[in-house]
């Protein structure tokens, strides 16, 4: 009976494990952001945006196709029918317009419609952003997981180096100031290995509410990561990127709008016509048939409307200030292609430091991995003790944790930069 007690308690830790192991969800890269991009507020956004415009397209356009109102307008008449609400009292009527010759609606339409195709470019702009950030995320989340590693065999090899302290301390060897020294060194990593733990449940959750998956159950893949192309350092390389940018051509459309626009204030100052149809179902008891000699029940007009604008002061003024908004947009958009291009310019200039910086760090990691076998074969010859080995191995875990951050930080300058020269969605979604 004890013995299968005991047998039993020894399977439920592992029982809890596997069953907190199974719950973890391998999420690789590539479903990261097709999740994030499905699931995002930004893009629905976006879409809604797009939506408006071309409605807004489409209810200018529609302007050439008649509009039919169906009503009436029963009413009691005394003397002479007057209008009621701007139209004579009728059993029945309808109300045909539309619009035939109108230049400043033609030029709001072509305005509206460049409108429209450029919220194809907002869209693209937002897609690139939600990428970069899911990007970001994952690959923090994914360094840090590494990161927790690393620092968790370090406090294993602090903790080692204390004890070995304590000890030597015991015997006479160490002083009180070693093992101060070694408790500092492991209050160090402590103190590391909870930020690095704080740091990876924020962008956890961060992670989940891009994606929709929730935190708990998260595992990154780092292979499913897919390696930066080679980024040139060409000098027409800034210039291609704010050529290529979204949000440079987005803003450059908009410049085009606002011209369209403001043409169209101009144009508000031509003649304009519309055709207009009416309908009309009358009744004696609006004593129609006692004022007119020639009374009838059924009624229809129809003809042109004809609008020759002379003299309209508050026109020409709305006209002006459409084209100052218009010579605003122009060089707002001249403004953003120059940012885009300096931005460009330093992104390129910096991931030149950062691969020097991350080649650094591996070398001194690898230098501080031979110190290990180094102190090992001084503490087998008598020449070294066994916490100099151990501070060693402490040593090797720092300098493989700053590469690691190292390496971070290239690929947060790679992916900015694959998203300002406008590659970022073939890189992470090979398309």
């Amino acid at each position: 009976m004890r013995s299968s007690m005991r047998f039993c308690g020894r399977l439920i830790p592992v029982f809890f494990i596997l069953t907190a192991t199974a719950s973890a969800e391998p999420v690789s890269f590539r479903r990261a952001i097709e999740s994030a991009l499905k699931h995002s507020g930004t893009m629905a956004i976006a879409f809604a945006d797009q939506t408006k415009t071309r409605q807004t397209y489409l209810a200018a356009k529609n302007n050439y196709i008649p509009s039919v109102n169906f009503g009436s307008g029963i009413g009691y008449s005394v003397g002479i029918p007057l209008a009621v609400i701007g139209s004579a009292p009728s059993v029945f009527n309808i109300t045909t317009q539309q619009s035939v010759f109108d230049p400043y609606l033609r030029a709001n339409i072509n305005a509206a419609k460049m409108d429209w195709k450029a919220s194809d470019l907002d869209m693209l702009d937002k897609k690139n952003a939600v990428i970069m950030e899911t990007a970001l995320v994952y690959s923090s989340l994914d360094n840090l997981v590494a990161k927790l590693k690393i620092l968790r065999e370090a406090q294993t090899a602090a903790k080692r180096a204390e004890f070995i302290s304590s000890e030597r301390l015991k015997e006479g060897i160490d002083s009180e100031l070693d093992l101060k020294k070694a408790k500092l060194a492991s209050a160090r990593i402590q103190l590391r290995l909870i930020e690095a733990e704080s740091q990876s449940d924020v962008l956890r959750d961060q992670l989940s509410k891009l994606i929709g998956i929730p935190a708990a159950s998260i595992e990154t893949v780092t292979e499913s990561v897919p390696s930066t192309p080679d980024i040139p350092q060409d000098p027409d390389l800034p210039s291609q990127a704010a050529d290529n940018s979204p949000s440079v051509r987005l803003a450059f459309e908009k410049a085009k709008v606002a011209d369209l626009k403001a043409q169209a204030e101009h144009k508000m100052l031509l003649p304009a016509f519309d055709f207009g149809s009416q309908y009309a179902y009358l009744s004696t008891f609006n004593n129609y048939d006692q004022i007119y000699k020639t009374y009838t029940k059924n009624n229809f007009t129809f003809g042109l409307n004809i609008r020759f604008p002379f003299i309209n002061f508050a026109q020409r003024a709305t006209a002006q200030a459409a084209d100052a908004e218009a010579l605003k947009a122009k060089k707002t958009a001249e403004n953003v292609k120059n940012q885009a291009e300096t931005e460009a310019l330093k992104q390129q200039r910096a991931l030149r430091q950062l691969a020097a910086a991350r080649d650094v760090a591996k070398l001194e990691w690898e230098v501080s991995q031979a110190g290990i076998d180094a102190t090992h074969a001084k503490v087998e010859s008598g020449q070294a003790s066994a916490r100099d080995e151990e501070i060693a191995r402490l040593d090797a875990n720092d300098r493989y944790a700053v590469y690691l951050d190292s390496s971070l930080d290239l690929l947060k300058a790679e992916i900015q930069m694959l998203r300002t020269t406008g590659r970022i969605q073939e890189w992470a979604l090979g398309k």
